[in-house]
């Protein structure tokens, strides 16, 4: 990036299309330059440019503004999103900026609806530069915590939403633009700030489609296996309900109980200590098993063993368990948001990646021959799905890297074909044969 006429901008840019001369023009004529400095710092100096871009689209475009006068978007909300998460007068400066110092012929009411638009319909390019993008294609889809699509924005900008499971005739196209790993509490929060009102069934349901994922176990109901659940997850003041006892408890007490394990959670960061929380004990005995902080604990297990300084080598106890892990998450996966997705897909390399090193294992303690074919087999299987959804993907990294390790899979299943059993003179007739190693 280099500053030519006062604004940032490429030397080389792979876009000129998007410069257009009426946009060189307004800078021109206001004489507007800028005051950024390091190009590297977090700066709110350019976040007028897309609302302005969207803006005089939409005024070149009659059939555009008309379209867009349609869909719903509560600039109320936005300003106060906006408010919370860039600053009290983000917006103020932007509609500064464009009425008054560009001088574009427009109301500040427009420009607010503008920026609502912007920030509903957008996605990220480059998190790392801030870099986002508006699709108005997303007006047309339905906003669902466990969606029929995932999306990716490719390099050349484009956005790609893609079936994450069969789609039947008929049924809305349905897109998640929150983590929907979440349970209903915190992801309502993820909402607000994303400007989405979902009223998907996962959203509606307090029991988070039977789950449990977002309860609490009932103290008062005998063996403490009955889930007190939200009778109103949208309604953050609504009582949460036992499904045994029916007894009512107060919203707010619930939430913050959950709120405060969620918090105590970020203390702990070694898989002994994460494996204790799973234990269910003190406190971590008011969650179910099915619970979403539970799942998070899961997570930070799966990603944390075989990349920790004390589970950096292959140790079968440590594979097994983060096997167990994976298999729990797939568990709340395919009852919540089943399907193909960017976490589904990064859980099967997991999965891969600890399978591969269970083998090594299995093979350097010489594992009997039938065990290990079996278990060779299981693996091989595992890139077929992942394979099928990444074969399309513009980074073909996370591919390869299946590949790599479902090679070592297939060169272990060669190797065993060179292995015999032999029964040794002093072997007695009860003992089950054994390998002795390679021929």
């Amino acid at each position: 990036m280099q500053l030519q006429a006062g604004w940032p901008s490429c030397s080389d840019c792979d876009a000129p299309e998007l410069h257009t001369q009426e946009e060189r023009d307004l800078f021109a004529k206001a004489g507007l330059t800028s005051s950024i400095k390091d190009l590297k710092a977090p700066t709110d100096e350019l976040d007028f440019i897309l609302p302005l871009r969207l803006l005089l689209k939409i005024n070149k475009d009659p059939g555009l503004k008309e379209k867009l006068s349609k869909v719903d978007v509560k600039v109320e909300d936005s300003k106060q999103r906006n408010s919370r998460v860039y600053g009290a007068d983000s917006d103020a400066k932007i509609i500064d900026t464009i009425t008054k110092k560009l001088k574009v012929t427009t109301s500040s009411a427009e420009v607010e609806r503008v920026i609502a638009l912007v920030e509903k319909f957008s996605m990220v390019l480059d998190g790392s530069r801030g870099i986002v993008a508006v699709y108005l294609e997303l007006t047309q889809l339905t906003h669902s915590c466990s969606p029929n699509t995932y999306h990716v924005c490719w390099s050349d900008r484009r956005l790609l939403v893609k079936a994450s499971r069969p789609i039947e005739e008929g049924e809305p196209i349905t897109i998640c633009k929150v983590d929907n790993a979440k349970c209903n509490l915190f992801r309502r929060k993820l909402l607000a700030d994303a400007l989405v009102d979902c009223q998907c069934p996962r959203c509606l349901d307090g029991t988070e489609l039977g789950t449990g994922f977002s309860s609490l176990l009932c103290k008062s109901c005998p063996g403490s296996s009955c889930l007190i659940s939200s009778t109103d997850p949208r309604n953050p003041s609504a009582d949460w309900k036992c499904s045994g006892c029916n007894k009512t408890t107060k919203g707010s007490a619930c939430s913050t109980k959950l709120e405060s394990l969620e918090s105590k959670l970020k203390e702990y960061s070694h898989p002994n200590d994460l494996e204790k929380i799973l234990l269910g004990e003190g406190d971590w005995g008011e969650l179910p098993r099915s619970s979403g902080i539970f799942y998070d604990v899961r997570l930070k297990l799966v990603t944390t063993y075989q990349y920790h300084q004390d589970f950096y080598f292959g140790e079968e106890t440590f594979l097994k368990a983060k096997l167990g892990h994976i298999e729990e998450c797939f568990g709340m996966r395919n009852k919540l948001c089943p399907g193909w997705g960017y976490p589904w897909v990064m859980l099967m390399f997991e999965k891969m990646n600890a399978s591969v090193g269970l083998l090594v294992f299995q093979k350097m303690n010489e594992y009997p021959i039938v065990e290990t074919n079996a278990f060779i087999s299981q693996i091989t299987a595992i890139p077929n799905e992942p394979t099928r959804m990444l074969i399309e993907e513009e980074d073909p990294s996370l591919l390869n890297a299946f590949r790599q390790s479902n090679q070592i899979a297939v060169e272990a299943r060669e190797e065993q074909k060179t292995r015999r059993l032999i029964n040794p003179c002093w072997q007695d007739e009860e003992d089950e044969d054994y390998w002795a190693g390679y021929t």
